[in-house]
C-alpha cells in the first residue's frame, strides 16, 4: 500500500494515463526502481520533464526491459542488442495498451 501512496505523492510532468501507466509498471516491474527513495523518484521525474512525453516514456519502457537503475532517453540509450529491445519493447507496448 506505502509504494500506491509513493505513486499519487509525487509531482509528474506529464498527466496523460500513457505516462502513468508507465510509471506504475516502471515502479512496481523493476526492482531497482522499487528501493528508491521520494526524492530519488522526484529527481527522476524532474530529469524526464526535461523531454517529449513519448520519449520520457520510451525511457521508461527502456529502464524496464533492461531491468536499469536509471533512465536513459532517446539520445543517450546505452548500446545493446536492438533487435532483442524492439521485440521486448513491443511486449512492453502490449501491455501497456499502447
Amino acid at each position: 500500500m506505502k509504494k500506491q501512496l509513493k505513486i499519487l505523492d509525487l509531482v509528474k510532468p506529464f498527466n496523460s494515463e500513457r505516462f502513468d501507466k508507465a510509471w506504475q509498471m516502471l515502479l512496481t516491474e523493476n526492482k531497482h526502481w522499487r528501493k528508491k527513495s521520494d526524492r530519488q523518484l522526484q529527481l527522476a521525474l524532474a530529469d524526464l520533464s526535461e523531454y517529449s512525453e513519448d520519449d520520457a516514456i520510451e525511457a521508461i519502457k527502456t529502464a524496464i526491459i533492461g531491468n536499469y537503475m536509471g533512465l536513459f532517453p532517446k539520445h543517450s540509450k546505452p548500446k545493446s542488442n536492438q533487435s532483442a529491445i524492439s521485440s521486448q519493447a513491443a511486449e512492453v507496448n502490449q501491455l501497456l495498451g499502447i
